[in-house]
């Protein structure tokens, strides 16, 4: 009886789970039912409506429903073929914002190298100071062993005058007192001889002292000379650039037969600003990463310096182009009346002098042909919205405190851009006459005192 009771209570409930299955079920279709009577209700408002009425709105349907479609796969092949240009601005803008947090801290250490240059000059002098004293200590020692070289011969018939005394004996001579005289000549003799090879000895070791400290002072002053000249500074301001692009020009400039063409250093060695006075302009046209960057003209030469960058020296930092294109393929925007009537005065390429074929690299890479310039601080409102309007030729510009770039979104109309603006930083590298970046004297003399440091 129990058994049966159990089997009955399991199948009411059973009944009610599958009850309550339905009933939620019929709950979740409740949407659905009311969607397919609208959809009905709709129907029978259309079929009420006259044909051709229905059939034109339809047809416009259609049509804007198959332009969004095409829209939709042109703008997902924009979005393929912009993907490397913004991956590659947004890199670019990664590596400025780096730059701009290692900018401070190498001016502090350039800060702190000045400081210890200066604590170097001094130590330098003092060292100079001590030469001349040990010059002073040389000329002594030399003198009292010439004084000894001119005693020994009396010395010597001294002792020959003596010897000679004793053999004669004669019968009133004092024995003890000769033979104490003569103990004494001895011990006299006995103290010269080792202050003579001692005296020698120390003269032997100051020479070699003055001319190892002569020959490395000649050397440091002529390597303190070289800085002085357009080639040596150069290559400071290369090194201080990147240490890494200064070692592979050294290299390069020592083994030329490696190559079969020409291999043009960075700008900052193989270019020169014409005009001081738009040094920032210049430095913000071409970034920092394209003033070191080396240029090849060959394919040959590319891989052969490519190969002895990263496997023969080991390093990693060296930026390597290809010049392929001539210089006289990349022709202005517009012509100079069009940029006058902007408010700009030229081209930054016109601002500066070097090969073709690195003007060319630059031209291609940074666009240095069509970015204008200007002595004005600022642009009127008139000049920058006609540069930012769909049909300008000009896209970027430079001013005398901040550079400009114009950012246009075809895919949203030809009215549809946008106006980037970073300020100018100072100066480092350029100025006139193939000098780029500030004067390097105090770095010749801290070489020169980190010459002696070592020395010492």
């Amino acid at each position: 009886m129990r058994k049966e009771q159990k089997w009955k209570l399991n199948e009411q409930q059973a009944i009610n789970d599958e009850l309550k299955a339905k009933e939620d079920r019929q709950q979740d279709q409740r949407g659905d039912v009311e969607r397919l009577r609208e959809r009905q209700t709709w129907q029978a408002r259309v079929a009420a409506l006259p044909f051709p009425q229905y059939q034109l709105p339809k047809k416009v349907f259609k049509e804007a429903k198959d332009e969004h479609k095409k829209a939709e796969k042109d703008f997902a092949r924009l979005q393929r073929q912009t993907e490397p240009n913004l991956l590659a601005e947004r890199e670019k803008d990664a590596y400025l914002k780096r730059n701009e947090q290692i900018v401070p801290k190498c001016a502090n250490m350039a800060e702190k190298s000045e400081n210890q240059a200066s604590n170097i000059k001094t130590a330098i002098e003092a060292k100079k100071q001590q030469i001349k004293e040990l010059d002073g200590e040389t000329a002594a020692a030399k003198k009292l062993s010439d004084k000894a070289k001119q005693d020994m011969p009396g010395l010597q018939r001294n002792k020959t005058a003596l010897e000679r005394a004793i053999e004669d004996r004669p019968a009133d001579i004092d024995f003890p007192a000769y033979n104490e005289r003569l103990r004494e000549v001895t011990r006299q003799i006995r103290d010269i001889d080792p202050r003579r090879e001692e005296i020698r000895l120390e003269i032997g070791n100051l020479s070699q002292h003055i001319k190892q400290r002569a020959a490395i002072i000649e050397q440091a002053e002529a390597e303190k000379a070289s800085l002085n000249t357009q080639a040596g500074q150069q290559a400071k301001k290369l090194r201080r650039a990147s240490p890494e692009a200064h070692r592979a020009w050294e290299w390069i400039q020592k083994h030329p037969e490696r190559f079969q063409g020409e291999i043009y250093g960075p700008p900052i060695v193989s270019c020169s600003a014409r005009d001081p006075r738009f040094a920032r302009q210049v430095e913000s046209a071409l970034g920092q990463g394209k003033m070191i960057a080396f240029t090849a003209t060959s394919r040959d030469d590319y891989r052969e310096l490519g190969k002895v960058v990263h496997d023969e020296l080991r390093l990693d930092r060296i930026n390597i182009r290809q010049s392929g294109t001539p210089l006289a393929n990349f022709r202005a925007p517009c012509t100079d009346e069009q940029l006058r009537s902007f408010g700009l005065k030229g081209w930054i390429l016109d601002l500066i002098e070097g090969p073709e074929a690195v003007l060319a690299l630059l031209c291609d890479n940074r666009r240095i042909h069509a970015t204008g310039y200007t002595t004005r601080d600022q642009l009127g409102n008139a000049a920058v919205d006609a540069l930012k309007g769909p049909h300008s030729p000009i896209t970027s510009w430079v001013t005398s405190t901040e550079s400009f770039q114009v950012l246009r979104r075809r895919e949203s109309g030809e009215y549809a851009t946008s106006m980037r603006a970073n300020q100018l930083g100072q100066a480092r590298y350029v100025i006139r006459g193939c000098q780029w970046g500030r004067k390097v004297t105090r770095h010749g003399r801290l070489r020169l005192n980190e010459r002696f440091v070592d020395w010492q």
